[in-house]
Order: structure tokens, then sequence, then C-alpha cells
């Protein structure tokens, strides 16, 4: 029977499981720190369309615009 221990041990609690979590602080942003701050402005939205079954020709790889929702 497989190990299963690893997979039922909670979660780590840092980036990639190796350290645990900061609070981030201004010392981590430019100019001082190595992080910079950014504001995204979102003009389009897509949904990517991916699947379909081969054995009936209806296979799709495709990006649908859609309108975001009010």
């Amino acid at each position: 029977m497989a190990d299963t221990s690893a997979a039922n041990r909670p979660a780590p609690t840092g980036g990639h499981g190796t350290a645990p979590i900061e609070d981030l602080t201004a010392g981590h942003l430019a100019p001082s720190g190595p992080l910079l701050a950014y504001s995204a402005d979102v003009r389009r939205h897509v949904v990517l369309i991916r699947g379909g079954d081969s054995r009936f020709d209806n296979v799709t790889d495709a990006r649908l615009r859609v309108t975001r929702p009010r």
C-alpha cells in the first residue's frame, strides 16, 4: 500500500513550502526592497475554451472575448 502520510499533513505555511509566511512591509517595496507595486488596468476579458472529443471531430482550443457583467 502507498504511503499517504505526506498527503494527509497540513499544507505548508510558506512560499514553496520552505519558509514561514512573513507580512509584506514597506521595506519589501522599491526603492529599498526588491518588489515593485503596480496597478493593473483590465481592458479585455476572455474565456479559454478547450475540449471536445476527437471521435466526433469537435476538438476546440479557442479564446472567446466576453463582456464583464456589471
